[in-house]
C-alpha cells in the first residue's frame, strides 16, 4: 500500500480519501506521509461521516487536510 500511494502521488496532484472516519488515524497519517514524500504539494480532500465538527477538526489537523467533504444531513453542525 505504501508503494501504491507513493506511485499515485508521483502522477496525481491530489487524493480524495473516502470514508476517512473508518480508517485508523495512524494508518492515514503514515500513508499520507509516504505520499507527501513523493509530492510535497499533494492536495488532500477527505470525506467524513462523523456527525461531529470537533472530530472533523481533529482529522483535519492530524492529517493536514486541504479540504473536507461532509454529509448533507450534518451541514448545520459547525
Amino acid at each position: 500500500m505504501t508503494r501504491y500511494v507513493q506511485d499515485m502521488a508521483s502522477v496525481a496532484d491530489g487524493f480524495r480519501l473516502d470514508n476517512t472516519h473508518s480508517t485508523p488515524v495512524h494508518v492515514c497519517q503514515y500513508l499520507l506521509q509516504a505520499a507527501r514524500s513523493k509530492n510535497n504539494n499533494l492536495f488532500v480532500m477527505a470525506e467524513l461521516f462523523t456527525s461531529s465538527s470537533e472530530l472533523d477538526a481533529m482529522f483535519c489537523q492530524k492529517l493536514n487536510l486541504n479540504g473536507l467533504v461532509r454529509e448533507l444531513q450534518n451541514r448545520y453542525d459547525t
